[in-house]
């Protein structure tokens, strides 16, 4: 349902707008697995994250998802990845690595494969996999 959603920083609107951040929370949020008032820092941004050595981004996974071995990652699991100097860009996974869904400036919500993509190619990647009890 968030497929073509164009890209928005910082919104978190299904169809109108959203960024990688929001538009993870947002299907998580939508299907029940996270709060419907999880806070989601109002100043960020994808240029600034990646360009900065911070863990914000992958600290804020943390609290509610546990991380995994690649080989474990199956549909509805995230894989994180780290664009220039930090995790700083999130995909939800269909079907690893053949189909993620993620959200990109030039593209908004668009599916992709996993590693294939110019801008994925050769970047370190993490998983994560919601805790259960969230």
């Amino acid at each position: 349902e968030w497929l073509h959603t164009p890209y928005k920083g910082c919104s978190r609107l299904k169809g109108c707008g959203c960024d990688c951040l929001t538009f993870v929370a947002g299907v998580y949020i939508n299907v029940g697995l996270l709060p419907k008032d999880l806070p989601i820092p109002e100043v960020y941004s994808m240029n600034a994250g990646q360009h900065v050595e911070t863990t914000q981004y992958i600290d804020g996974i943390g609290t509610y998802f546990s991380e995994i071995p690649e080989s474990e990652a199956k549909a509805g699991d995230i894989v994180m990845y780290k664009l220039d100097k930090a995790f700083a860009h999130s995909a939800l996974i269909v079907e690893w690595p053949n189909y993620i869904i993620h959200a990109l400036v030039r593209h908004g919500v668009h599916g992709s494969h996993g590693t294939a993509e110019p801008i994925l190619r050769n970047k370190p990647r993490r998983f994560f996999t919601i805790r259960e009890g969230n």
